[in-house]
């Protein structure tokens, strides 16, 4: 409800009432708990079955369970399982794998074959970004196809939220799309130094059974 706005209709003696709260997702406060813990603002329902009256509350993240700490622990795991050689993911890491768009399982087999593994810090912001944005957008999109169904005046600030929220979300994902192409940057220089390694080293090894 937080994320992705409400809109409440109550009925009684004067008629239909309609009421709608816009998605708090183009909150900065929000979005850096989510990821690295804080505290924000959120919707809490004043009860638990109808929810008619909610109201806003304080919440705090610790930064253990913010979703880049989750990351970066994930990656650690699967950092270890790939230099083991184990053969066997766990559950929680092949849902982990299943959800991501980044292809961080490549990027750790490419990075070990060349004798490095790689540091979660430079992964974990930009795959909980792209969690985030992934699980934000499913719920915008609900609350947008709820807003073509309704009539309320309303509606032109809880579309401008929504839009607000959007470009935010847009942002972060942009920005962590950099980093990413600076990590497949040094990715590719270490690819490309390994092969002329390895191409010297057979040179040699030939240049010795000819004078042989």
């Amino acid at each position: 409800m937080t994320l992705s706005g409400t809109i409440i209709i109550k009925k009684d003696s004067k008629g239909v009432q309609k009421t709608v709260t816009p998605s708090m997702a183009n909150s900065h406060n929000l979005i850096k708990a989510l990821l690295h813990g804080g505290t924000a603002t959120i919707l809490a329902c004043d009860e638990y079955n109808k929810c008619l009256n909610p109201k806003t509350t304080s919440f705090t993240v610790t930064p253990s369970h913010g979703l880049v700490t989750q990351v970066t622990e994930m990656i650690r795991t699967l950092n270890a399982d790939v230099a083991n050689d184990s053969g066997v993911l766990s559950p929680s890491v092949r849902g982990f794998l299943e959800m991501t768009p980044i292809p961080v399982l490549k990027y750790i087999t490419n990075s070990l074959a060349l004798g490095k593994a790689i540091n979660p810090n430079e992964f974990s912001d930009i795959i909980a970004i792209s969690l985030l944005n992934q699980y934000l957008s499913e719920n915008i999109q609900l609350v947008q196809e709820a807003l073509i169904r309704e009539d309320t005046p309303m509606k032109p600030q809880m579309a401008n939220q929504i839009n607000q929220a959007q470009q935010l979300i847009a942002a972060k994902m942009a920005e962590s799309y950099r980093k990413l192409a600076n990590i497949n940057v040094l990715i590719n220089n270490m690819r490309a130094d390994e092969q002329q390694l390895t191409s010297r080293l057979v040179n040699q090894a030939s240049v010795g059974q000819e004078t042989q």
